[in-house]
């Protein structure tokens, strides 16, 4: 049996090896846990009556909409946290209000689609705060924070 053995005169290094802390979490990680978050917030503030999706799919089994939970959301936290990566903290800041504006756009086009219905107390820019704090809460994930001791 032939066994390689690494030259002791090999300017090669070995990678050096990290600590299990040091390591930080991967994008699925990040999508899974932004898919948790979505998913009990829908099911609370459905349960709640502050708003329910008419138009969905499995409608006689999920009161929300899984779709938007479990397909579209999943791609569209891919993507901020990919285009995040490459920007500066006051940069991905601003991209971050700027994509809860924009959900609050889209969730006023969806109502008026027939997908999403508000109760009157509802108000949009409840939306682009949740959506500013979702997208912050996957970063910090995505980023693995350490509460130091």
């Amino acid at each position: 049996m032939i066994t390689v053995k690494r030259w002791k005169i090999s300017s090669l290094r070995p990678p050096p090896k990290q600590h299990f802390r040091n390591r930080r979490p991967s994008y699925f990680t990040a999508i899974v846990f932004g898919c948790l978050i979505a998913t009990y917030l829908d099911l609370l503030l459905v349960g709640k009556g502050l708003y329910e999706f008419p138009k969905r799919p499995f409608s006689d089994v999920f009161p929300i909409d899984v779709f938007f939970t479990l397909v579209a959301l999943p791609l569209f936290t891919l993507l901020f946290l990919y285009m995040g990566k490459h920007m500066s903290r006051k940069g991905r800041c601003l991209f971050y209000l700027g994509l809860g504006l924009a959900a609050a756009v889209f969730e006023m086009l969806a109502e008026s689609a027939g997908l999403l219905r508000h109760t009157e107390s509802w108000h949009h820019w409840y939306s682009t705060i949740g959506y500013f704090l979702f997208m912050y809460l996957v970063w910090m994930v995505s980023q693995g924070v350490r509460v130091n001791k």
